[in-house]
């Protein structure tokens, strides 16, 4: 069974979505895998979700135990 972390995100319209808030929550995600002592492992597809009131995304991470 993989296990992955879940990163969602939105913007104000598609054209933000994936530049801009992509390479915020990219950014987000190491950090937050790092304290949790974590690492992406592997292929992480993105899921867009589109609306017309709020465009959305997420990232689905696999991941493993960092190694000390």
């Amino acid at each position: 069974m993989r296990e992955y972390v879940v990163c969602g995100f939105e913007a104000e319209d598609f054209e933000q979505l994936a530049p801009s808030a992509l390479g915020k929550a990219m950014k987000f995600t190491r950090l937050w895998l790092k304290q949790h002592g974590l690492i992406a492992d592997g292929f992480f597809p993105e899921v867009y979700y589109p609306s017309s009131d709020t465009p959305y995304m997420e990232l689905w991470i696999p991941f493993r135990q960092r190694e000390t």
